[in-house]
Order: C-alpha cells, then structure tokens, then sequence
C-alpha cells in the first residue's frame, strides 16, 4: 500500500480489516513486473453459504467484494497488457479457491481507474466537483443560486467556518454524528466509532479535515474530508438537529468543498445518495453544489 496505494484509505489494509465481518477474510492481490509496476488491489472473501432460494450450499463458495466506499486494482503506469495479465492471474487464482462472483464498486473519478473485464453496471450517478484550476470565487460560482444564498445568509447570520486536521476534531464531530445516524434510524454498518476514527488517522496521517459550521462558538454541523492524492471525498457528514432549518448544514458542505481546494484537490466526490436511484432526495441535494457533476 505504501508503495502503490496512491494515498487511497479504502485500500488500506487496517481500513480493510475494520470493516470486514468475523467470517470473512481480507486479502490482498499484488502483481510485480520486472518493470517495476506493481498492480495492488485490496478486497475481502465472504462465504456462500446458501443458494437464492435459502437452501443450504453442499459445497464451498465464495465470492469477493471491495469494502466502502469505492475499490478496485490500483497501478500507477501499468500498460494495457500488463492489466490484462493481471486479471488472468486473479480469475485463475479465484477458479482455485472457488470464488465465483466477485463485487466491486469503481470510483467516479476516471483517471485511477484501471480497465476491467468483466460486467459493468452503472447506478445511479455520484457527484464530483471539477476543481482544477479553480480560485475560491471559481468555486462558489460553481453553486447553484439557492445553494450560494444559503451558504451567505448562513455567514450572514454569524456562523463561521472552523478546520480541525488532525484526532482532536474528533470531540466535536462524534456527537453530531451520532445524533445524526439516530435521527435517521442508520444501518449500524453506517455508524463510526472513535477507535475508528482514530485508525483511519493512524493509516492516512495528514489527509484527514473536520470542517465545521460553528454559530456563537457552538459546532453545528459538520463534515469530515479525506484526501488521496489529488483528489478528496466528503466521507462522513452531520448536523444537530435543532439546527436543521437553518443553513448550518449548507455552511459546512461548502466550506469542505474550499478546504479541499486549498488542499490542492482536482476533485472533489460528495459520493452519491441513500437509495441508488436517480430520484433520491440526498443526491439531489449534492447536485446543488456544482454544475454537470453527475459521475458513473
């Protein structure tokens, strides 16, 4: 991962180990060529242990998956044959070890993607905002009207922007997070713990922000970014909800989007919404904060 991970949290291996189950097992490919390419790809086997009907499997099965949030085999320069050799490699290595289906959910960002031979299926689009070579100004230009005159009346209003980069933002962050998920009844799955936290910090020193909307000293919403390389994600969001009606929510997400820029991000991914369908409340509302920002 050091060596060829390109920054990215999801395919690091403490990352993977958090949130595998107890049955499953989190594995790694890696492919050396006498070039000095290496193609490293992160994922977990699970077991299958019945059919779609429910009735029990007579034999091992398995399949494998990349964790959340994206995945896939990561190269740096790897040719085009060098791809395809890779994947032989791992469609003979899961043959042997009966693997049969495997999952994974690309990036929206094109440019570290590798190419993939097998089914693609596109979902619901994530939004990525294009910020290469973008100025501040460049950036709130880029909202949509509504989103730009909640972002000012929120300042407007008294509330500020605060960024805390390194374990100690997660005091303020835990609390409206938790509130958060509770509010809107979260899979447990989705829920985050210090100690996860904490470990994400340990794996990606230095590519971790909290971004907060703070009113009369007070956090009120707040986002947490992680950078890969020249790129970052809006990972984990919340707000109070006492603070719901107003544009506490709107402050933050736009302020993450600025301290990215800062942080010489090209891109910036808000991920996508809560059901995978195209009319989805969350996503439309991402949709708001940049122009033509739709991503496979």
């Amino acid at each position: 991962w050091e060596r060829t991970g390109q920054r990215d949290i999801f395919a690091h291996p403490d990352y993977v180990w958090s949130v595998a189950q107890p049955d499953e097992q989190p594995m790694c490919a890696l492919m050396s060529f006498p070039d000095g390419t290496e193609i490293y790809y992160a994922f977990i086997v699970r077991p299958i242990t019945h059919d779609a009907a429910g009735n029990p499997l007579d034999e091992e099965l398995h399949d494998l998956y990349t964790p959340l949030v994206y995945g896939g085999p990561l190269a740096a320069d790897a040719c085009p044959g060098q791809v395809d050799e890779f994947w032989a490699a791992m469609h003979g290595w899961a043959r042997e070890h009966r693997i049969v289906s495997e999952i994974i959910r690309f990036p929206p960002v094109e440019r570290p993607r590798l190419p993939y031979p097998g089914t693609m299926r596109e979902q619901a689009p994530h939004i990525v905002i294009d910020l290469d070579g973008f100025s501040e100004d460049d950036a709130i230009a880029a909202l949509h009207k509504s989103v730009r005159r909640r972002y000012r009346k929120g300042l407007a209003e008294g509330m500020s922007v605060r960024v805390v980069r390194d374990e100690s933002g997660i005091e303020d962050f835990l609390p409206i997070h938790d509130e958060t998920m509770e509010r809107r009844d979260a899979h447990e799955k989705f829920r985050v713990s210090e100690d996860y936290l904490r470990m994400i910090h340990r794996a990606v020193p230095g590519q971790v922000a909290y971004v907060f909307a703070d009113q009369h000293g007070v956090p009120l919403s707040a986002e947490m970014i992680i950078f890969r390389d020249d790129s970052s994600y809006a990972y984990i969001a919340g707000t109070r909800t006492d603070a719901l009606q107003g544009n506490a929510t709107t402050v933050a997400a736009v302020g993450a989007i600025l301290v990215a820029r800062e942080g010489g991000s090209r891109e910036h991914n808000l991920a996508g919404g809560i059901t995978n369908t195209v009319d989805d409340s969350l996503l439309r509302f991402k949709r708001g904060f940049t122009r033509d920002g739709d991503r496979a």
